[in-house]
């Protein structure tokens, strides 16, 4: 799951091969289409996202260059053999493209959700109807019908556009939503365009959300306007601050106000001092500017109070973090050596500074221009920044990748390889208010021509582990001056590589907690169904006077573990016992849970949902509990939930 996680969040803006030259992403020429599929928003809706052709096209030839990059590379066999059996068993073939889906790159995609009925609409690029129904295992409607059916949605061409909905009855309310005016706040336009409210557990108005992506060859930049946020979160950002930048000797920077957050947390210690102390301490943010060439760094705090910080860089081996580095303290400073990584990092305090990084100077120098969104980024005032822009391909250490091909995890060779087509990566936010104004960026290999793509391809991950890699990537620099990869060689591995590790660090907390949202998604299916016995049970006792007797289940009897993707496949024979007839249940369609249900005198019952959602074999188990209260009239119903991330 890493694995795939990693190369999506890395390959994200890999290319079109539609376009021929690189540029710089911006406002599309033209958000014609895009408005057209916003006015077809429905009564109601709440959340909106919607995509131009061009994206619809761009996605497509992403999407290629993902496949031929799994196919070529060895250390993916295993990714590239999953890939293609879930591919040909889903949609019949291991390279699929959009004309084989029925679709076409000739039209944008639209989707909305209404919160009120928890109802979507669909609205897709279809070209061919009848090899799209019978991709997706649809059925086309009779001409007397409303429309095709694919599973729960109902679907039918609106102005002359294949349109999807779940219920149907939001294909009459389509064109009377107002979500293109919440899109405003986003300040621009994209070829992909997301507007609208979350919804709130507590009833409330939800977070709201007002973002565009604008796409070029092999990049991305996003701009908008995340708002709702709550003020325990705003009160620990600072005022915004413009980042440190020395011109094009700078390949990489960040920025951010510490000090809010210390006040927050003031009574947390720190060995013998308390953040209160080293708030009271510091006069500034901290700002980060990574110089191009050899691997350094040059960290920088203000300080109202030099003297703490003295004390804390003077005796930095009282921190075992610092001991177990080695590190070396005297009256000067701490220094720590990361032979590895070819780093000799510093710590001293220097005119009321606190300063991280080479003190004596030396290394190779070097100077790289920066891209557009790099320059806008640094021109910016932001309550946070970072950027960096580079090639690890530049990076040369015989030691390290040593050191990797004898200790590193797979895992951790397919993030080297990941990391290899990742040239920048920028994210800043200013605090307005109850909401952040957002710019993030992207940019990979296939942002250059296609004939220096195709010789950046080559460059293998054994070519990186011995060391072959660097010698390949200058000369490719050097054959082609004008492409974006000769500037990335000329910064160095210094920028992409430092300012990717706070990524990185979100990453390992964010990742864990998408997939437990993931697994949490699935859990309604066991409430709503368990729900749905409660509702059987209900009627059958306000008809008899007592709920069905008898013991069934589990059904079906294998665990769905055994299916397809992890569900149990329909079968009609699994509820034709008596007792799930006489509650009028029965699954139709596939599934993650298995059902039972016992009662034994008709006056109470327990019904039961279990499921393996990993497929681990930790299964969890969802409980109902049913009875009459002490009038012998009314039914009392309580489902009882597994504890959290038991799964």
């Amino acid at each position: 799951m890493r694995t795939w996680i990693a190369l999506a969040a890395a390959l994200l803006a890999a290319g079109c091969k539609k376009e021929a030259a690189p540029g710089s992403p911006g406002a599309p020429a033209s958000t014609v289409e895009q408005d057209a599929l916003w006015e077809l928003a429905p009564a109601g809706a709440q959340f909106g996202v919607v995509a131009s052709a061009r994206a619809v096209g761009m996605a497509e030839g992403a999407w290629l260059a993902i496949r031929e990059l799994i196919a070529d590379a060895p250390e993916l066999a295993d990714a590239e053999r999953t890939l293609s059996r879930e591919l040909v068993e889903t949609v019949g073939t291991k390279h699929p493209t959009l004309a084989d889906l029925g679709l076409t790159s000739d039209r944008g995609f639209a989707a909305f959700h209404v919160e009120a009925s928890d109802g979507i609409v669909l609205v897709l690029p279809v070209a061919d109807r009848d090899r799209f129904l019978a991709k997706v295992k649809g059925k086309r409607g009779d001409p007397g019908e409303k429309g095709d059916r694919i599973k729960d949605l109902t679907c039918r061409d609106v102005d002359g556009r294949y349109t999807c909905a779940q219920p149907a009855e939001l294909l009459d309310k389509l064109g009377k939503g107002k979500l293109a005016g919440k899109l405003e706040e986003a300040g621009a336009r994209g070829d992909i365009e997301l507007a609208g409210t979350f919804p709130a557990s507590d009833g409330k108005k939800g977070p709201r959300l007002a973002a565009v992506a604008q796409l070029a060859k092999g990049a991305v930049v996003v701009r908008g306007v995340f708002g709702g946020i709550p003020d325990e979160a705003t009160e620990v950002l600072g005022k915004p601050v413009k980042p440190r930048v020395d011109g094009n000797r700078t390949v990489g920077f960040a920025v951010f106000d510490p000090r809010p957050l210390v006040e927050k947390y003031s009574r947390v210690r720190l060995g013998k001092v308390t953040l209160a102390e080293v708030g009271e301490a510091l006069a500034g943010p901290i700002t980060v500017a990574m110089p191009a060439g050899d691997p350094a760094i040059d960290l920088r705090v203000p300080l109202a109070d030099p003297e703490l910080f003295e004390s804390l860089v003077t005796n930095c081996r009282a921190l075992p973090p610092l001991r177990r580095l080695g590190a070396q303290a005297d009256e000067d400073g701490c220094s720590v050596e990361i032979p590895p990584l070819g780093i000799d990092v510093d710590a001293w305090v220097e005119k009321k500074e606190l300063r991280i990084g080479r003190r004596k100077g030396g290394g190779r120098a070097g100077s790289s221009p920066m891209s557009a969104i790099g320059e806008e980024l640094a021109d910016g005032e932001w309550t946070f920044a970072l950027f960096g822009h580079g090639t690890a391909l530049a990076f040369d250490n015989p030691r390290f990748f040593d050191m990797l091909r004898k200790n590193a995890p797979q895992d951790a060779l397919v993030g080297l390889r990941v990391m290899s087509a990742l040239n920048e990566i920028g994210l800043a936010g200013r605090l307005k208010g109850d909401a952040i104004a957002f710019v993030a960026s992207f940019r990979t290999l296939w942002a250059n021509p296609d004939e220096v793509v195709k010789k950046l391809l080559r460059i293998d991950l054994d070519d990186v582990l011995d060391g072959a890699a660097a010698k390949k990537a200058k000369d490719i620099a050097a054959a082609h001056p004008d492409a974006p990869f000769a500037a990335d060689h000329a910064a160095g591995a210094n920028g992409v590589v430092a300012m990717t590790a706070p990524v990185g660090l979100l990453a390992a907390t964010a990742i864990p907690a998408f997939l437990d949202t993931r697994k949490k998604s699935r859990k309604p299916e066991a409430v709503v169904q368990l729900q749905k016995i409660a509702a059987g049970a209900k009627a059958h006792f306000d008809a008899h006077a007592m709920f069905p007797i008898g013991t069934v289940g589990p059904s079906p009897a294998a665990t769905c573990c055994t299916g397809a993707a992890g569900r149990c496949p329909l079968d009609a024979a699994a509820w034709s016992d008596r007792t799930w007839q006489a509650l009028g249940f029965a699954m139709d369609e596939p599934h993650r849970f298995q059902y039972a249900y016992r009662s034994e005198d008709g006056n109470t019952y327990v019904a039961t949902a279990t499921g393996d959602l990993d497929c681990d074999t930790i299964a969890i188990e969802y409980k109902l509990y049913g009875s009459v209260d002490k009038s012998g009239h009314n039914v009392i119903t309580r489902i009882e939930e597994p504890p959290p991330n038991s799964d």
